[in-house]
């Protein structure tokens, strides 16, 4: 399949690296702006509810917080979820279960994004002998 997207202009033909640049910040904007709209629905729902479902904490909180953990922790800046403050009080709220804590422990926001590579870590080399 030919990448169709932004591939020409005034100046000539992009190369295959440029290309793949092109489709790799396309690809983060609609997953920045799906998380968005997902995060904005979840708001929505606990602008006037505390927990998922009735007044208590149930399963259906515990997978929404493991879930939103991970963003949390590694990409979910304080100046990125501002946009969502019911999420971001319902996932403190969470968190400080007791019971969470004794599972997750103390946790702590990201402050900056952290890249994940999917590369594996390479092993150095041992001298020859």
């Amino acid at each position: 399949m030919d990448f169709q997207i932004g591939c020409t202009d005034n100046f000539g033909t992009y190369s295959v690296w440029e290309k793949k640049l092109v489709a790799e910040c396309i690809a983060e904007e609609v997953a920045i702006a799906a998380l968005k709209r997902a995060l904005g629905a979840l708001s929505i729902h606990l602008a006037s509810n505390t927990y998922l479902v009735g007044h208590v904490v149930t399963l259906a909180d515990i997978i929404m917080t493991c879930n939103l953990f991970l963003g949390f922790t590694n990409v979910m800046t304080k100046s990125f979820i501002a946009e969502f403050p019911h999420v971001e009080r319902y996932y403190w709220t969470m968190v400080n279960q007791p019971n969470f804590k004794k599972v997750i422990g103390e946790v702590k926001q990201a402050e900056i994004i952290t890249v994940m590579s999917a590369k594996k870590p390479t092993q150095p080399k041992e001298a020859a002998k």
